[in-house]
């Protein structure tokens, strides 16, 4: 079933089938209440086809379901069936036998995803599902209480334009509605390939946002009353560039109130930042020399060379290709920073080349992102966090992770960088302040004092989904079993550093895992509001009679360093 949760997330939930139509309306009322309803079509033969893929990889193992074969009954085969007198059925029949049965795995896939809160909202309700000979077509409500809850579900963020939302009164008191992208999403829409991509793929794509008041003024094309939006078909002339031109530049829409009273501006945070699980510990701390003990190594180096036949660069960039989507000649090393003993590593920023030679002694030029000389413009802003984070896992802390560092082409006949000289920002700690609640229940009314790591904090179990000790599900290619549990924690803005993982003491390393996902997040002045989902799973049979602990953690000793690194002899070939 984990197969149709990933299928269910890549499919109805995101745009990656050809010939897929998504349309997403967006309502806001008189009385701040929301309604968010996204739609979908794509074609069945190719839904079912990554049916039949992931359910071969979610086939167990011959030796692990021995027993459960051995005590099977084999099924008749359907000529045996019709010698007996049953009619066989007619290919009507079978068609319809297989809608349904497609429609009941979808529904169950839903349904399971709400029960362990992977990313969709509680509220969420599977409206249409509609399965046809060519056709699967879905729909996905969601209601919210207020403004201020639609602009804070990171579900919704991603479904409905994945850049931030601000909503507030202009100077003229009407009704203003700003969507932002950030430089990510811009670049992400500038590039020749995203344009390719839903050309060939002829995606359809809509938007519609209602209002409670006249709209006066939109920068979205479609206006009529109080609706706004766009409809896009990416296989029509100009389709997919004038879809990415709306998407990529701000959005900005006026109206009338309509009776709905905005006391303040109501605002969202950047969804490509919540790919982060939580802020640095460091995120406020001063940049420091870094001391003795740190080390980096090369481990894996990729040289590009770039040929282009004649017409070749036009043919792919077009007549007009800009040059910074272009791909360039260059080498890149991926390296790995260890930190001294007794810490651990939590981020990674911020990674230049100040100095590079290869074997020969020459020079080697530096990217352009490399020359940079102001300190906050050494990466591009979704490289500024590096290699990963030891929060949202089981592990205690990494004490080594990789980044990657970028360098022109090599001078003919130069086999190796022989000395590589660099800097970086490193956020290390050394080690973990803990509280650890046993066998979490669900309780809205029940707060757990959480002071001994954040003066202050509190937090409440919204949601525990929690197997009764030996339960097992049928998982990926073994039997595990798994776990949910929701969490509110309020308090100051420190709360944003606290990280959550569930476990079973005593568990093997490599046999369990736990991974969290920020539903929610809001600030008010020195406040903080989190809603965080984490998520359990293990194949630990030895252990699955130990009770399921919830445990908040946040790093202590925390350091913001600048660290300068010497890479020696790395071959290029």
């Amino acid at each position: 079933m984990r197969c149709l949760q990933h299928l269910f997330l890549v499919t109805l939930l995101a745009i990656l089938l050809a010939n897929c139509e998504r349309n997403s309306t967006v309502t806001i009322r008189p009385d701040g209440s929301c309604h968010s309803l996204t739609e979908m079509t794509f074609p069945r033969a190719q839904f079912e086809s990554q049916v039949r893929q992931m359910d071969m990889l979610d086939e167990p193992d011959e030796d692990e379901d021995e027993d459960v074969d051995a005590k099977t009954t084999p099924t008749p085969p359907a000529e045996a069936t019709r010698k007996e007198g049953k009619p066989a059925e007619t290919k009507a029949d079978d068609a319809a036998a297989k809608d349904a049965e497609l429609e009941a795995r979808i529904r169950k896939a839903f349904e399971k995803r709400l029960a362990f809160l992977q990313n969709i909202p509680e509220q969420a309700r599977l409206e249409k599902l509609s399965v046809t000979k060519e056709t699967v077509q879905a729909s996905v409500s969601i209601e919210y209480p207020s403004l201020d809850e639609m602009l804070s579900d990171s579900f919704f963020l991603e479904q409905n334009g994945q850049c931030p939302w601000r909503i507030e009164k202009d100077e003229q008191g009407r009704l203003k509605v700003s969507l932002t992208p950030g430089e990510a999403a811009k670049r992400q829409g500038e590039r020749a390939e995203m344009v390719n991509y839903l050309m060939q793929n002829k995606m359809k794509m809509a938007f519609l946002l209602k209002l409670p008041g006249k709209v006066i003024s939109s920068t979205l094309p479609d206006t009529k009353d109080a609706t706004t939006g766009y409809r896009f078909d990416a296989s029509a002339k100009d389709g997919a560039e004038a879809y990415l031109k709306t998407v990529t530049n701000p959005i900005v829409v006026v109206a009338e109130l309509g009776g709905l009273k905005l006391d303040e501006p109501v605002e969202s945070s950047d969804p490509y930042a919540r790919r982060k699980p939580r802020q640095d510990a460091g995120a406020n701390l001063t940049v420091a020399e870094a001391g003795p003990g740190w080390t980096a190594k090369a481990c894996t180096v990729t040289t590009t060379t770039v040929f282009y036949f004649p017409g070749g660069r036009e043919a792919l960039l077009g007549p007009e290709g800009e040059e910074e989507n272009e791909t360039k000649p260059g080498i890149l090393i991926q390296a790995r920073l260890n930190a001294p003993q007794g810490r651990f590593l939590q981020s990674i920023a911020k990674a230049k080349v100040t100095k590079a030679e290869d074997d020969k002694g020459r020079p080697i030029e530096l990217t352009r992102k490399e020359r940079k000389s102001e300190p906050d413009e050494a990466n591009e802003p979704d490289e500024d966090w590096e290699g990963g984070t030891v929060f949202g896992s089981e592990n205690d802390g990494a004490t080594g992770m990789d980044f990657h560092l970028r360098l022109g082409a090599p001078a003919p006949g130069a086999s190796a960088v022989e000395k590589l000289e660099g800097t970086l920002e490193a956020v290390s700690f050394g080690g973990w302040k803990e509280h650890s609640i046993p066998s979490p229940s669900a309780d809205p009314q029940k707060e757990i004092d959480l002071s001994e790591l954040v003066p202050g904090a509190k937090l409440v179990v919204l949601k525990a989904t929690l197997p009764q000790a030996g339960d097992r599900t049928q998982g990926h290619r073994s039997g595990s079993d798994e776990a949910s549990v929701r969490v509110r924690v309020t308090g100051p803005n420190d709360v944003s550093e606290l990280a959550f993982r569930l476990l079973r003491p005593g568990g093997r390393e490599g046999r369990m895992q736990s991974y969290v996902n920020e539903h929610s997040s809001r600030r008010k002045g020195q406040q903080t509001v989190r809603v965080v989902d984490i998520q359990y799973q293990s194949w630990d049979e030895d252990n699955a009679a130990q009770p399921l602990t919830l445990q908040v953690r946040r790093p202590k000793d925390v350091k913001r360093e600048r660290v300068k690194f010497t890479l020696d002899g790395v071959d290029l070939f």
